[in-house]
């Protein structure tokens, strides 16, 4: 490392070195390595025993009016459909995340626990349906069963949108 390398620190724990023009003392480097050491990390919690089948992504070129029997939505623009299969073991969940738009979700086998981020729980069984609302809400998805949960997540995002899932970190509150 000579003086015109600096250090980057990024969420998570990442670090990477980067080039700059300004000269950067050893000392500040160290300083800056030091406190990132210290300092807590965002420590998303992954999801545990879930096997997910490759997402299916269509684009509609335009916008869209949507009636869902009663419950009016209009798309602006492309919209993207993306389609998701997960299958969740005994004793699995999805980890704590949200998603950038609302998701559906689809429960076509086994029940499943949804948990918000105050640790609110509402049980969704076969045969039921379930909102995540999207960008503002913390979510987490477990088996609530002895047998494997299957379900379905429709996402209705705009072309492009990339992560469709955003890890996160889990609450303060504690899960029963």
């Amino acid at each position: 490392m000579n003086r015109d390398d600096a250090l980057l620190i990024l969420g998570g724990g990442v670090i990477r070195l980067i080039r700059v023009r300004l000269p950067v003392s050893i000392d500040k480097l160290l300083l800056t390595l030091a406190l990132s050491l210290v300092l807590p990390f965002h420590q998303a919690s992954p999801p545990l025993a879930v096997i997910a089948d490759p997402p299916v992504r269509v684009t509609l070129a335009e916008a869209v009016n949507l009636d869902f029997g009663g419950s009016k939505s209009r798309t602006r623009g492309a919209t993207d459909i993306v389609l998701e299969r997960f299958v969740f073991t005994k004793g699995g969940n999805s980890g704590w995340h949200r998603h950038p738009a609302p998701v559906l979700l689809l429960v076509s086998k086994g029940r499943v626990e949804l948990i918000d981020g105050a640790c609110k729980t509402r049980v969704v069984s076969a045969g039921q349906a379930a909102l995540e609302r999207g960008p503002g809400e913390l979510t987490l998805v477990r088996n609530a069963g002895e047998l494997a949960a299957v379900i379905h997540v429709i996402h209705f995002v705009s072309e492009g949108t990339n992560p469709i899932w955003l890890d996160e970190a889990a609450p303060a509150c504690q899960l029963h």
